[in-house]
């Protein structure tokens, strides 16, 4: 994540926000390796019958990732735009401003969105937006 941190950009507002979901699906014991001794080895934990595998999520800026589950959806990242209470304090806590040309706001009067990728040409918008993003397992 810190790559980037000294590049410059000709282009002042060059960024973007991202969401990422990667599906690692689980390995039940007898789909396991065949080992001598792997094989036959109980843990003493109990899968739950189930489960399917792990889904990994991460996403910076204001796009998210919903589950469509019997015709609801649910979101499953964090926000972060200036809506969000935490993040405006986060952006104000680094020096950065948040105009009030929006409903919620505008970070260095520009965007809305408090994290992504990218930003190397604007010195303000660079230390305001980060590329940390929020993840979960």
């Amino acid at each position: 994540l810190r790559l980037g941190r000294n590049e410059r950009s000709k282009v002042r507002w060059s960024g973007c926000t991202a969401t990422i979901c990667l599906f690692e699906p689980s390995v039940s014991k007898s789909q396991g390796t065949t080992g001598a001794t792997e094989g036959n080895v109980d843990d003493g934990s109990e899968s739950d019958p189930n489960e399917i595998g792990t889904l990994h999520i991460a996403n910076a800026g204001d796009v998210h990732a919903i589950l469509c589950k019997n015709g609801k959806g649910y979101r499953l990242t964090g926000n972060h735009s200036t809506s969000n209470r935490k993040e405006r304090k986060r952006v104000r806590q680094t020096g950065g401003t948040i105009c009030k040309n929006e409903q919620h706001g505008l970070v260095e009067g520009i965007t809305q969105s408090t994290r992504g990728l990218g930003y190397h040409g604007d010195p303000k918008l660079k230390t305001s937006i980060v590329p940390i993003p929020y993840t979960i397992s």
